[in-house]
């Protein structure tokens, strides 16, 4: 009896971890659009916001291989892999909390950086290439943004 019931938290633990490698390699992905589609968007955020892309990435990476780990441990009954892995899912909690506080925190500072970066490009428009490519490309796609809303359906 309890061999069975050893071997239904081996099989579920695998199944959630699967699900968390799968979760992992979605938030890669998001992050890779992310940072191909608003890449023409860097002249008006700040350094620190460009990151996140690249951080979604990075996250990406991390939770599918902590769940590969779990996945391994749990079908090897490896103590050690399993150990490993209940020390990272800890972290990775902790971390989850503190920028999860950050994100709160700094909520409010995203509409007042993108007011104070967009007044100030406005004024290099005519002399600097890359920030009028950046507001050709935002004109292009708030156009159509206005089109395709005002079309009934």
């Amino acid at each position: 009896m309890v061999s069975g019931g050893m071997s239904c938290i081996k099989y579920l633990l695998f199944c959630f971890n699967l699900l968390f490698a799968i979760s992992g390699i979605a938030i890669l992905t998001v992050g890779a659009i992310l940072h191909i589609s608003y890449s023409d968007y860097t002249n008006f955020v700040d350094r620190s916001y460009q990151y996140s892309p690249i951080i979604l990435i990075a996250v990406g990476v991390i939770i599918f291989i902590v769940a590969f780990l779990g996945c391994c441990g749990a079908v090897k009954e490896n103590i050690c892999m399993i150990v490993t892995f209940i020390v990272l899912l800890v972290a990775i909690l902790i971390l989850e909390i503190i920028v999860g506080l950050v994100g709160y925190i700094k909520k409010n500072e995203v509409e007042v950086m993108l007011e104070k970066n967009l007044n100030s490009t406005m004024h290099s428009y005519y002399n600097n290439p890359e920030i009028r490519k950046s507001w050709d490309i935002t004109q292009h796609e708030e156009r159509l943004m206005i089109r395709l809303s005002s079309r009934e359906p």
